[in-house]
């Protein structure tokens, strides 16, 4: 290098000139980058106090864990830490099968009903197709490709050649024409539940930071226009009164004057009558009450009183043995058996139609219908009604039993006035 006062060439190293004395300089050498802690590092710092701080980094700043008493805890603090970031990176691969199971495991998962459960089950045999596949990989196409060509399930077993070869010649044609049956496009009600279904999942994968989005609020359900159910006229009702004799017609009209679900009945045990009203809290129903329902958490254990014209169809079932309320043929029927065998022999029985005057399917179901509508008919009190059918508010019992019933009518009214 050159000597800055008398420019002489001196070496490198040499602090001082030797010809003139003066103390040269060297060039400064550029500062050391600061070390920067990655994200999760973990540190522990002796505060003050002496307590022992744990520090994880996030985002380039310390994020504190908290401060512990000795240096052994602050470590444990970090660790767990990492343990808690490695079970997130877990769940980050998870497939919709271990979304699925980590669902089952919740504890809103347990606070379904029975019933509600079995509809997660239906859905879920459907959209199990896709189990395999990582959570976070899904799209809305997936999901709505799924619902849109699923089918319904074969409703028998799939026998063996020696097995059809063993079959009486009936059952063998029979088993026949069952496998030659296509299968049939879900109906939009199927097809619903296992939106729901998704959108649960997707929620539960929310919570786990595996997905952002939730695909069960985009997908759309096109497909068959849900039906409206029936409502029984008075002139129907009248024509099961004539024939009382019949048990399966009495269960008919404690249905329609009651208004419950068809499980939820045949599921009541004599325990939740309750006829007598001076032995019961409840001494405002002056012919009794029941309690029970089954499906949502409004519906389950509410009281609905019992109506004058069916009391004696109660006491006649209270009278019979066993625990069960509802006997028929001896024995406590079960829903298939009443939807396949009781209701449409009630039907032929009292020369009811199968559709009602707008062209509804009178079904089952008919019977909740037509009890919502005679209570609004009646004047009764819109959050009444919906405390006897077991909703949240009267919103739902209008949109599923009550409008469109009326703007039928309102129509038809209306129409009529033109007409004349």
């Amino acid at each position: 290098m050159m000597c800055k006062r008398c420019g002489e060439e001196i070496a490198d190293h040499f602090r001082f000139c030797p010809n003139c004395g003066k103390k040269q300089c060297r060039e400064a050498k550029p500062p050391k980058a600061k070390k920067k802690h990655r994200n999760g590092d973990g540190s522990i710092r002796l505060l003050p106090s002496g307590k022992y701080q744990s520090r994880i980094m996030r985002g380039g700043h310390a994020l504190s864990l908290g401060t512990y008493v000795t240096e052994s805890a602050a470590a444990a603090a970090i660790r767990s830490y990492d343990d808690r970031k490695a079970l997130a990176a877990d769940k980050y691969n998870y497939t919709l099968g271990q979304v699925y199971q980590a669902y089952l495991a919740s504890t809103r998962y347990a606070r379904l009903s029975d019933k509600g459960k079995e509809g997660i089950s239906m859905a879920w045999s459907h959209l199990c197709a896709l189990q395999s596949r990582k959570m976070r990989d899904l799209t809305k196409a997936d999901y709505e490709a799924l619902i849109m060509s699923a089918t319904t399930h074969k409703r028998y077993k799939e026998r063996t050649a020696d097995e059809v070869a063993a079959m009486k010649p009936s059952e063998r044609a029979r088993y026949n024409a069952l496998c030659a049956q296509k299968a049939a496009p879900l109906s939009r009600e199927s097809r619903m539940k296992i939106r729901n279904l998704v959108k649960l999942i997707c929620e539960e994968a929310i919570g786990s930071n595996i997905i952002t989005t939730n695909y069960g609020d985009l997908v759309s359900v096109d497909g068959e226009v849900s039906k409206a159910h029936g409502v029984f006229s008075h002139n129907m009702i009248d024509r099961l009164f004539a024939h009382t004799d019949n048990d399966a017609v009495k269960l008919v009209l404690i249905y329609i004057y009651m208004g419950w679900r068809a499980e939820a009945l045949l599921q009541m045990k004599k325990a939740d009558v309750h006829l007598d009203p001076e032995n019961n809290e409840r001494g405002d129903y002056p012919h009794g009450y029941c309690v029970g329902g089954i499906k949502t958490a409004e519906g389950r254990n509410r009281e609905v009183p019992i109506h004058a014209k069916i009391r004696p169809f109660i006491e006649y079932f209270m009278a019979t043995p066993g625990d069960w309320l509802i006997v028929l043929d001896g024995k406590h029927p079960t829903y298939d058996r009443y939807l396949r065998k009781y209701f449409p022999e009630v039907l032929a029985l009292c020369g009811i139609p199968t559709t009602d005057e707008y062209g509804d399917k009178i079904t089952p179901h008919s019977t909740r219908n037509t009890f919502a509508l005679m209570l609004y008919q009646s004047g009764v009190k819109p959050e009444v009604i919906a405390k006897l059918i077991g909703h949240t508010d009267f919103d739902v019992t209008n949109k599923k039993y009550i409008r469109n019933r009326q703007s039928r009518e309102f129509t038809a009214n209306e129409f009529s006035k033109m007409v004349e």
